[in-house]
C-alpha cells in the first residue's frame, strides 16, 4: 500500500490542501497518520475515493449527490441521479451537450451492470474511465482529443464567471490565532469561537467579522490563521495576536469547491480594471512569506452570518456558508520600461533585466508534454505547418514566445508541463485569419518580471532559471502567474545544426 502526503496529493491532483480538509470534513475522505510520521497521508483508498469525487465533480455532479452515491454504491442509486443532472444540463444545452453525452455514455454503462451490486470503484473501471479518457485523472499520457477539446470548451463555458462582486473591506482591528498541525482550519477557529463567547464581545459588538487564510510553512505541514474583528482597544488574551487589518479592494465569491477558484483568477486576469494584489502588508505586522520558490499565496475566507453561526456551534456545516476574498487593486496600463540589474552576471551568471509588464494575451498551439518530449513538439510544430503559420502572421521583428506552465490538466501528468508556442495579441498581423487556425488563448496577469538573457552553451531551463532569479533576490510570483516565457527573437525555435550562438531571453514573473 503507498502512502502519499497532502502535498503530493494536492499537487498530483490539482486540488487546494484547503479543498482536502473540506473532502475530509464532509466526510468523503480519510487521511491516516503513520507511526513515527509527522505528516497526515493518504492510501490508496482514499486515492481511489478522490478519483471518482473528482470525475463526478467534472461532470457538473453537486457534493451532496456525490455524497449519496458513495454511500449508496448501488446502480440505480447512481443512474437516477446521473439522469437528474443531464435534465438539469438541458437549460444550457449548448456549453453542456458534451458533458450531457458522457452522461448518457456512463448511464448505459452502469445499466448494463445494474444487477449486479455496484462497487464503489465502479468509476477506476477501465470501461468507464474509457468513456472520458481525459477525465481520468491518473493517466500517465493525456492526449489530445476531440472529446477533451470539447469537454474543456464546455466546462470553461461552465466555469466562467460573468459577474464578480468587488467589495471594499474597512480597516479593522483583529485577534487574530495561527495553528499549525493537523486540522489547522478546524483547531483555530475553535479557539476563535471561545475567544468570542467567553469574552461577551457579542453583547457589544454585533457587527464582527471572521476571516481566515491558509498559512503553511512547508510543502507538508498544514498552517491555518483565524482572525475576528474587535475594537481597536480591546484587551486579548494568550495565545491570541492583536493585528491590524489595513483593508482594501476584493473580489468576492462565494466559496463551493475548487473550481471556483479557478473562475475567479480567469475574472481577475481578464478584467481590464483589476489585478491580483497578494500585498503581505495588507496585515500589521505584515505576514511573513514561506522560505520556497514560490511562497505564500493571500486569500482570506470569510463565514458569513457569523454572529449567528458562533451562538450555534452545532449548526450544521451545509448551513453555514463562506466567501472567498481576493485581493485585487486597480489596474493601469503603464509604460514597460526594462532596467538592467546591476551586477547582475556576477550574481547569477547571467545578464538580466526588471520591468513591469502588462497584461499579456497569448495566442498560439499548445501540447501538454513531458519533459523528454519538448523538443520532439519543437518539431512538430515545424512539420504540420503551425510553425509557417506563427511566422506568417507575426509583425516584423516580433518575436516567437514559448510559454512553460502547469495548469490544472498539467498537474494530472508526473512530469508534465504545458507548452504554448505564440504570438502576443499586439504582434499578430491579422487576428482574425489567424484565429481560424483555431488556436489556444492563454491570458496572462500583470506582473513584475526579471527578463534573463542567455546564448546556446549557457541556455536556462526550468530550474535554473528558478536558481537565478532567487541569487538575485527574488520570487516566483505564484498568485496568478502560472510559468515563465521563453522569447525567440528570430522566431527560430528549433535548434540550430550549427555552432552560431543563438539568444534567447528568459521571461520570469517575480515579487
Amino acid at each position: 500500500m503507498e502512502l502519499q502526503t497532502v502535498s503530493t496529493v494536492s499537487k498530483k491532483y490539482g486540488i487546494s490542501t484547503r479543498m482536502l480538509r473540506y473532502y475530509e470534513e464532509k466526510g468523503l475522505i480519510q487521511s491516516l497518520r503513520k507511526a513515527g510520521y509527522s505528516y497526515r497521508v493518504y492510501d490508496d483508498a482514499a486515492i481511489s475515493r478522490l478519483q471518482q469525487i473528482i470525475i463526478l465533480r467534472k461532470l457538473q455532479i453537486p457534493l451532496k449527490q456525490i455524497c449519496i452515491i458513495l454511500d449508496n454504491p448501488d446502480s440505480e442509486t447512481v443512474i437516477e441521479i446521473f439522469k437528474k443532472s443531464i435534465e438539469e444540463l438541458d437549460s444550457e444545452i449548448t456549453a453542456l451537450s458534451t458533458i450531457r453525452k458522457i452522461l448518457d455514455q456512463f448511464v448505459t454503462e452502469l445499466e448494463q451492470i445494474s444487477n449486479l451490486n455496484l462497487q464503489l470503484d465502479f468509476l477506476n473501471r477501465d470501461s468507464v474511465l474509457e468513456l472520458a479518457n481525459s477525465l481520468s485523472l491518473v493517466q500517465k499520457n493525456i492526449k489530445e482529443s476531440i472529446t477533451m477539446t470539447d469537454l474543456n470548451q464546455a466546462a470553461e463555458v461552465l466555469a466562467k464567471l460573468e459577474h464578480a462582486r468587488v467589495v471594499n473591506l474597512p480597516p479593522m482591528t483583529v485577534a487574530a490565532y495561527r495553528y499549525i498541525g493537523d486540522n489547522p482550519r478546524e483547531n483555530a477557529e475553535k479557539m476563535i469561537d471561545e475567544f468570542v463567547r467567553n469574552s461577551g464581545i457579542l453583547q457589544f459588538k454585533p457587527d464582527l467579522r471572521q476571516l481566515g487564510f491558509d498559512h503553511q510553512t512547508g510543502d507538508d505541514y498544514d498552517g491555518y490563521e483565524m482572525l475576528v474583528s474587535i475594537p481597536d482597544d480591546m484587551e486579548i488574551p494568550a495565545p491570541l495576536i492583536k493585528k491590524k487589518l489595513r483593508g482594501g479592494m476584493y473580489v468576492a465569491a462565494l466559496d463551493i469547491n475548487w473550481y471556483d477558484y479557478k473562475r475567479v483568477y480567469a475574472w481577475i486576469t481578464d478584467s481590464e480594471k483589476y489585478q491580483y494584489d497578494g500585498d503581505f502588508t495588507r496585515i500589521e505586522p505584515p505576514l511573513q512569506d514561506i522560505a520556497s520558490f514560490a511562497g505564500l499565496e493571500f486569500n482570506f475566507l470569510e463565514q458569513l452570518n457569523y454572529y449567528y453561526n458562533v451562538q450555534n456551534p452545532h449548526l450544521h456545516p451545509d448551513d453555514v456558508q463562506l466567501e472567498m476574498l481576493f485581493p485585487v487593486k486597480p489596474y493601469k496600463m503603464i509604460e514597460e520600461v526594462p532596467t538592467e540589474i546591476a551586477e547582475s552576471e556576477e550574481k547569477c551568471g547571467y545578464k538580466a533585466w526588471l520591468v513591469t509588464k502588462n497584461k499579456l494575451k497569448l495566442i498560439g498551439f499548445t501540447r501538454i508534454v513531458s519533459e523528454e518530449a519538448k523538443q520532439s513538439f519543437m518539431e512538430e510544430l515545424e512539420s504540420n505547418g503551425w510553425l509557417a503559420i506563427l511566422k506568417q502572421h507575426r509583425k516584423d521583428e516580433a518575436p516567437i514566445l514559448l510559454f512553460h506552465s502547469i495548469d490544472y490538466e498539467t498537474e494530472q501528468v508526473d512530469d508534465s508541463t504545458r507548452m504554448t508556442f505564440g504570438l502576443l495579441e499586439s504582434d499578430i498581423t491579422d487576428l482574425e485569419a489567424f484565429m481560424k487556425h483555431t488556436p489556444f488563448i492563454q491570458r496572462i496577469d500583470a506582473s513584475k518580471w526579471v527578463c534573463f538573457e542567455s546564448t546556446k552553451g549557457s541556455e536556462l531551463n526550468t530550474g535554473s532559471v528558478h536558481e537565478a532569479a532567487q541569487k538575485l533576490g527574488y520570487k516566483f510570483n505564484c498568485d496568478i502567474i502560472t510559468g515563465t516565457i521563453v522569447a525567440y527573437p528570430d522566431s527560430d525555435i528549433i535548434e540550430a545544426k550549427s555552432d552560431k550562438e543563438k539568444t534567447k531571453y528568459h521571461w520570469y514573473p517575480v515579487r
